[in-house]
């Protein structure tokens, strides 16, 4: 009985090892295909590079040589509705980019926050001047439209998000000028998001950017908050996002206390003008009047 199992045993091992053998000669099989194919296909992209390589060499020539037999005229002619193709396609790559910067705007206005005492009115950039190409912009919107002198003006960002703009200072019949929120015309009550503060943000100087007076001395302020919109004022909804706090530095504090009175912050507007074509302006209900 002994003898017997001891031979089966032995059998049993004898075919694993059959079967690790066969298996081991499947992975190595495997590895030098794979090996064997890499190479071939490199030796043959070398081999064959010359000749694909005089191939196009030859083309071009016969390409070249049949231009140079082609009439001044006829090239002229090619080149003409060569440029002509040019500029469609180029027209038409303008048109694609206003759709999608149609297409941003009107999803943005999707998203447009709930203020029941007040009316959006949808307007159009219609004019900006070099020397203020951030501080300022003149809207196709005016008096007739309900616009008056203070309503907020939103945009969307590059992310499609409703921020804070800036502020009407001028309105005629059918126009209206928007101070951004870059000008020292535009002045905004904020609050901190985190911290429930509120101060007044406004640009000290022209040309750079603006900073968050007046906030308790005892608020804790973190680097990257967002500000929002406070409601004080009434001709502005509140909740709407406008800038962020400005690191002022590694292991600084982002705010400095002024005359141990206040707490002061510079700011980041989330808005970025030069993407700017729409805006809505948020007039007051029965302001009209």
């Amino acid at each position: 009985m002994n003898l017997d199992m001891n031979d089966e045993n032995l059998k049993g091992k004898k075919i694993y090892r059959i079967l690790l053998l066969i298996f081991l000669g499947i992975i190595l099989l495997v590895a030098v295909y794979a090996s064997l194919r890499r190479t071939a296909a490199r030796f043959s992209r070398d081999f064959m590079s010359p000749f694909l390589r005089t191939v196009t060499i030859t083309e071009n020539e016969a390409f070249y040589a049949a231009q140079m037999t082609k009439p001044k005229k006829q090239l002229a002619a090619e080149v003409q509705m060569l440029q002509e193709q040019n500029l469609v396609l180029e027209s038409k790559n303008h048109a694609l980019q206003a759709l999608q910067e149609e297409n941003r705007s009107l999803r943005a206005l999707l998203k447009l926050p709930d203020a029941p005492e007040f009316i959006p009115v949808t307007a159009e950039i219609s004019g900006r001047t070099a020397a203020q190409w951030r501080e300022r912009f003149v809207i196709n919107r005016g008096w007739s439209d309900g616009i008056r002198v203070g309503n907020a003006v939103v945009a969307p960002d590059d992310a499609g998000n409703i921020v804070m703009a800036g502020r009407v200072i001028e309105v005629s019949g059918g126009t209206a000028v928007v101070a951004t929120v870059f000008s020292g015309d535009c002045r905004l009550s904020v609050m901190v998001e985190t911290d429930k503060s509120i101060g007044g943000m406004e640009v000290l100087n022209e040309k750079s950017l603006p900073v968050v007076r007046y906030l308790p001395v005892a608020g804790k302020y973190q680097d990257h908050a967002k500000l929002l919109t406070s409601g004080i004022a009434d001709d502005t909804p509140s909740g709407i996002p406008v800038a962020t706090i400005t690191p002022r530095g590694k292991d600084l504090p982002p705010e400095v206390i002024r005359d141990q009175l206040y707490t002061e912050v510079n700011v980041s507007p989330l808005i970025r003008i030069d993407s700017v074509r729409t805006v809505v302006v948020f007039t007051r209900k029965g302001g009209n009047k």
